[in-house]
């Protein structure tokens, strides 16, 4: 049932499908650049792959990132965006999504940081601290609050540590992002700022 209906907004009427396709999530696209290729997860288990290798627009999205896939009746569409060289060095700038963030230079290729595993990690402390918060539980839910935070720091260092080690003449800006005040409580709901306050 739709919003519009349950509020009385709205006939019940059957929707009528006019051009049937799908837009794939990024967390179901594996892409692997070196092989040239993407691999999309239809349902547990059963997968499908696409390669862009010997295609005749090859050339044309050399040093492009995969933007997505859109699947139609008997074809695929795969869009590629153009990365904008940075002016502090040869790192062009990343493209950040809630769970991946890429990035490309030229004398190393991509460079993928996946963030599954901190969301993971943030979604389980996040039922800890709301078990040991509703048993009235103050000891294990400051405990909890302190493993996630460090945890949190911990798996953000690596990623920098790393792009440091192998970029050491570029210059890195990191920017620390104060997610409590991206929403207003007044205009979104207690779901969307949890949902804000998960996400790496």
């Amino acid at each position: 049932m739709g919003k519009r209906y349950l509020r009385g907004r709205a006939r019940r009427v059957r929707p009528r499908i006019r051009r049937r396709f799908a837009r794939c999530k990024t967390t179901l696209i594996k892409i692997d650049y070196q092989a040239k290729s993407i691999r999309i997860t239809l349902k547990l288990g059963k997968y499908l792959s696409i390669s862009w290798r010997s295609t005749w627009f090859e050339h044309r999205v050399r040093g492009r990132a995969v933007g997505g896939a859109i699947i139609f009746d008997g074809r695929v569409v795969i869009p590629f965006k153009a990365l904008r060289r940075s002016m502090l060095g040869g790192l062009l700038d990343g493209i950040a999504t809630r769970l991946l963030l890429d990035g490309y230079e030229p004398s190393i290729g991509f460079i993928h940081v996946d963030l599954k595993p901190l969301q993971s990690m943030k979604i389980t402390y996040e039922r800890k601290k709301a078990i040991a918060q509703s048993r009235g539980k103050r000891e294990p839910y400051e405990k909890y609050v302190r493993r996630e935070r460090d945890r949190e720091k911990d798996f953000i260092n690596k990623p920098s540590a790393g792009l440091r080690r192998i970029l050491p003449n570029s210059i890195h800006v990191f920017e620390d992002l104060d997610k409590e005040d991206l929403v207003s409580r007044k205009k979104r709901g207690k779901n969307r700022r949890k949902r804000n306050a998960r996400t790496p």
